[in-house]
């Protein structure tokens, strides 16, 4: 619930006399105050946020399972190691960084074709072509890292 001092000062419950021109302006700060509730509440359930589809193609290449693709993120994340072999298919050595946010992705796994986020915390990727960042630039952090075509 928002804040009553985000709303600025609420109308007086005293009705106006007619004809003074106070219900004008009354009415005018009632319509104020509204709008500014209406904007907190949106602004508190992430209304005000563009919501774009991470799927490129969706609905139609939404997984069928959808809670074996959130178990299959969250299991990669507490996982994965440049290391290990990929939690998913168990392959080991294809493992690499995806730009621009360096998380360890499985190229066997997923190539980026259709997904259009990173796989682990869904940081978009612009291009449908996969950059794989070098292990160096990853953990430099560098604002603009260096590529390497998959």
């Amino acid at each position: 619930m928002p804040d009553r001092r985000l709303l600025g000062v609420l109308p007086s419950p005293v009705p106006p006399a007619p004809g003074t021109g106070r219900q004008t302006s009354e009415v005018a700060e009632l319509t104020r105050v509204g709008r500014r509730l209406l904007h907190c509440l949106r602004e508190d359930v992430g209304a005000n946020a563009t919501h774009v589809p991470l799927f490129r193609k969706f609905p139609d290449s939404v997984p069928a399972d959808t809670a074996d693709f959130y178990v299959r993120r969250v299991f990669s994340l507490l996982l994965q190691d440049p290391a290990r072999p990929c939690v998913l298919c168990g392959e080991t050595g294809t493992v690499r960084p995806v730009s621009p946010c360096a998380h360890l992705v499985c190229r066997t796994c997923w190539d980026g074709a259709d997904f259009s986020a990173c796989p682990l915390c869904h940081r978009r990727i612009a291009s449908a072509a996969v950059t794989w960042t070098t292990p160096s630039c990853a953990r430099r952090r560098e604002a603009s890292p260096c590529t390497e075509t998959p």
